[in-house]
């Protein structure tokens, strides 16, 4: 799979906002980059050089994340509307 290009640019937080489901390869990793105060500011090359992750590796797992999930993983239902 090509890694698209603008997740060579991409902050941290912006990824964790645009697609939450991302917030699984950081845990994943043991990456403290979920709530850190360096997210806003690091970009996901960054965050794998800090972490020694290889970069290409890394930028792919979370555009697969990006994605949605697997075909094998299980989606999970809309939380009850009755309980907000």
């Amino acid at each position: 799979m090509t890694t698209p290009p603008h997740l060579h640019h991409i902050t941290v937080e912006d990824t964790l906002n645009r697609w939450p489901a991302t917030a699984r390869v950081f845990l994943a990793h043991r990456m403290a980059c979920v709530g850190c105060t360096m997210a806003p500011f690091e970009r996901l090359p960054e965050a794998a050089g800090h972490y020694g992750l290889p970069e290409d590796a890394f930028l792919d797992e979370i555009h697969r994340a990006s994605l949605g999930p697997e075909p094998d993983e299980p989606r999970r239902a809309d939380p009850d509307p009755s309980t907000r």
